[in-house]
């Protein structure tokens, strides 16, 4: 089976998806760290066990810069493996980092002292938890960890470290993908980050960009072996997750159903174009960030949003709420504390509010932070995207 990634707070949005695995978020590029109570956790756990669905946390920190991080985000770090802990998750994944030092290539003298520097960052990692831990192989050759017989080096020593293995990490960092092929079936991998490439990016660029794995790059010799690579990846028994735009999941999933039930091939699906991106409507085209307003409604009372279908959640002004109040709706409040990012710049929240959102035809009850100000009254996300047609003014 497969699985799926998003943020704590969108978990609800895609539970009932078919899926077996979910890959939990606590930091993102929206919300910056997320911060909630244990029992909200606990409270998730319990609802995932229902629905017989493993949880997974990824956490947004790398191991070679451990040394440096300041005691709050050392504080952070221990606070993602207790909530790993609470979730029941069966691994944490994270990422290595960087080998090169302030963007200048290491001699070849100290490839070795970093190395050894790197481990001992690993152990350090290892002594503040018992969680499982999986290292995750890098995107660019400028990181640790690229290849599996490097990972294996560095986890040689640990019973409770192993291996997430990224398909398109493995494509950006342009290492042979034949090799790649084969490495997904080593018993110390044990899960499977299962990603497209963004149309944009070539083999080797070392650029980290995920994209749909409803199709892939066309204009290089690597597209053949790439296929065969999300191919293996796929037909693996091993457990895998989606981290691709969010818009694509559940038609990525319709296509990885139909692969194991009607014994296909990948190959055979995209050469046919059978899912691509042009067989049905995303409001992510090209896979490129989508901005425009348009005309939704919140509560019955009609008002424009900007539809941003990179961002993972739905949020809204202060200013917005008094102006609907003052109209006459009325909303639910929920608890949720802490500070949301834009455009790198932190936002406060100061209530959150259950709302009925309706775009198009469709309508959904969403959860809402209010902030105290921002750049636009309302940003749609991409979880209240799904299956909506929008209707976008004429300029």
């Amino acid at each position: 089976m497969i699985g799926i990634t998003c943020s704590f707070h969108d978990v609800n949005n895609y539970i009932d998806l078919p899926i077996k695995y979910i890959q939990i978020l606590f930091m993102t590029r929206e919300e910056g760290p997320i911060t909630v109570p244990i029992t909200e956790i606990i409270q998730l756990k319990n609802k995932l066990i229902k629905r017989n669905i493993i949880p997974y946390v990824h956490i947004d920190l790398n191991i070679a810069i451990y040394h440096s991080y300041r005691i709050r985000t050392q504080n952070q770090l221990k606070w993602l493996f207790k909530y790993a802990e609470a979730l029941g998750a069966k691994a944490c994944i994270i990422h290595c980092g960087s080998l090169w030092n302030k963007g200048k290539p290491p001699k070849p003298t100290d490839i070795l002292i970093r190395k050894e520097i790197f481990k001992q960052r690993l152990q350090k990692i290892v002594e503040i938890t018992n969680q499982k831990i999986l290292i995750e192989n890098s995107a660019s050759k400028k990181c640790f960890g690229t290849t599996l017989n490097e990972l294996l080096e560095y986890i040689k020593n640990y019973s409770n470290i192993g291996i997430c293995l990224d398909t398109a990490h493995a494509y950006f960092a342009g290492i042979d993908l034949v090799q790649f092929n084969k490495d997904l079936h080593h018993p110390k991998v044990e899960l499977i980050h299962l990603n497209g490439i963004h149309p944009e990016l070539k083999y080797g660029s070392g650029t980290d960009r995920h994209g749909t794995i409803l199709n892939t790059p066309k204009w290089d010799e690597t597209n053949n072996l790439y296929k065969e690579t999300i191919n293996t990846a796929i037909k693996s028994k091993k457990p895998k997750v989606l981290e691709t735009p969010f818009e694509n999941y559940k038609k990525e999933i319709e296509m990885y159903q139909q692969l194991n039930k009607n014994n296909k091939s990948y190959m055979e699906i995209v050469n046919n174009n059978q899912y691509s991106q042009n067989n049905y409507i995303s409001t992510n085209q090209n896979n490129k960030d989508a901005l425009w307003l348009a005309p939704i409604t919140v509560n019955g009372i009609g008002v424009y949003a900007l539809i941003d279908s990179g961002a993972q959640r739905t949020i809204m002004t202060q200013k917005l709420l008094r102006e609907l109040q003052a109209k006459g709706a009325r909303f639910k409040e929920y608890h949720e504390n802490g500070n949301l990012m834009q455009t790198d710049s932190p936002l406060k929240i100061v209530t959150s509010i259950i709302a009925s959102v309706q775009i198009g035809p469709i309508t959904n009850q969403v959860k809402i932070p209010v902030t105290e100000k921002g750049y636009i009254q309302m940003i749609i996300g991409i979880p209240q995207l799904q299956n909506c047609i929008i209707d976008i003014p004429k300029k």
